[in-house]
């Protein structure tokens, strides 16, 4: 009898920083994994003051005929995206790198702090995971590892004078 063994893979993300008003990508990573895959679904949650703009393929995912969803949503005090790359004809099998990238919007009133990017622990209802990797035949969907992330989102007073960045520089600019 021959077993054959597989790194378990993980799903991660990193952190991305933002002022209020401001943008930033967020990639999404795989690493470990060993298998060929042929797509990916999450549901991420963000703080309610940060919304997802788009998503986009990252370089695991920039060959081959791959397709990428997303849909936005409200639930409870956050904000999130629920997330599909697939295809029907292609996979990637790689040890590590980026699967996507999102592109963050943060609200022109977002309070400065650290905030916790994450998986959902329940199914999505939109897809059969809340977070997953398929095989590349379509037949097997793995629960990966996954580490959480983080946005933080920056004073827009540096010199904390009480006075908007933005608002001095407009007014340096006038003079």
């Amino acid at each position: 009898t021959t077993i054959q063994t597989h790194a378990a893979p993980e799903l991660s993300f990193g952190s991305a920083t933002l002022k209020p008003g401001g943008t930033a990508s967020l990639n999404l990573t795989l690493a470990g994994g060993t298998e060929a895959y042929a797509g990916v679904n999450a549901k991420i949650f963000l703080p309610g003051e940060v919304s997802v703009t788009g998503v986009s393929p990252g370089e695991l995912l920039s060959s081959g005929n791959f397709k990428v969803d997303y849909q936005t949503f409200s639930e409870d005090a956050n904000n999130g995206v629920t997330v599909i790359a697939y295809s029907g004809t292609d996979s990637f099998s790689t040890p590590s790198g980026i699967l996507l990238h999102l592109n963050l919007q943060a609200s022109d009133d977002a309070a400065p702090g650290d905030y916790e990017v994450r998986f959902a622990t329940t199914d999505t209802g939109l897809v059969n995971s809340n977070y997953a990797l398929s095989n590349a035949d379509g037949t097997i969907s793995v629960s990966p590892a996954r580490t959480t992330g983080s946005v933080i989102i920056e004073s827009d007073d540096n010199d904390n004078d009480g006075l908007p960045d933005i608002w001095e520089q407009q007014i340096i600019d006038t003079y």
